[in-house]
């Protein structure tokens, strides 16, 4: 898998914080011109549109890998549903996870 796709590509970029939870700030997460091919290859059509405004849309991986998208939004959704992705998510939260269920985890290969 092609790690440039990745939201977690540029650790430079990347500020975890702590509070009031873990969680991460990444400005300009993505290079401008992925962005922009993202936005407009956008699968609009995947979704039911007609009886909200303003509402989260989901589309599970699998799903989206059934559906006539294009092939650059199955290689993002593909790669962020990834272990690879899952990993680097680790990396970033592994220490807080533990610190947080420490009555669940002791180190970080018990994630």
């Amino acid at each position: 898998m092609n790690d440039e796709i990745s939201i977690l590509n540029n650790v430079d970029k990347i500020q975890l914080k702590s509070e009031p939870f873990p969680y991460i700030v990444i400005k300009d997460a993505l290079p401008i011109n992925l962005a922009e091919e993202l936005t407009r290859t956008f699968p609009m059509r995947c979704f039911n549109l007609k009886e909200h405004n303003n509402k989260r849309l989901d589309i599970s991986a699998s799903d989206a890998m059934s559906k006539d998208i294009n092939s650059l939004w199955k290689k993002f959704i593909l790669f962020h549903s990834s272990k690879k992705f899952f990993y680097q998510m680790i990396d970033l939260f592994g220490d807080s996870i533990i610190d947080i269920h420490k009555d669940f985890f002791n180190e970080i290969n018990d994630l």
